[in-house]
């Protein structure tokens, strides 16, 4: 995972109509690369939906709740994936300046309350 934590200009860049983050955020891209390795057949990994970040805080950032507007690469992670097929695209969040340093993405995708979720880190 290649972890961009101030994007901003990526973001602005990738499309004229994407506004700069509020005051006190700013825009952090993952790079993420997924492989399916379940039974037979496809999925999809849907990493916009499924990936979430949470920092210092303690309060999960999502990429609809804290939408970037469009960045780059954003739906190659959304495309069906057949056994040992492998997807890279980007996952975007607007941060907390303050939890940057801090911050750790997490797969919430299926995952029950007692799982255990794999967690990795953005800094």
């Amino acid at each position: 995972m290649r972890v961009y934590p101030n994007a901003t200009r990526m973001v602005i860049a990738e499309n004229q109509f994407n506004d700069p983050p509020k005051a006190g955020r700013q825009f952090l891209i993952a790079r993420v690369r997924a492989t399916y390795r379940g039974p037979k057949g496809s999925d999809t990994f849907d990493g916009g939906f499924r990936l979430r970040a949470v920092g210092r805080s303690n309060v999960s950032y999502t990429s609809f709740e804290d939408s970037c507007g469009v960045t780059p690469d954003e739906d190659a992670l959304d495309k069906e994936v057949f056994r040992g097929g492998t997807v890279e695209g980007n996952v975007c969040w607007s941060v907390k300046r303050s939890d940057v340093g801090s911050l750790v993405a997490y797969d919430d995708g299926g995952w029950s309350f007692n799982a255990q979720r794999p967690y990795f880190k953005l800094h």
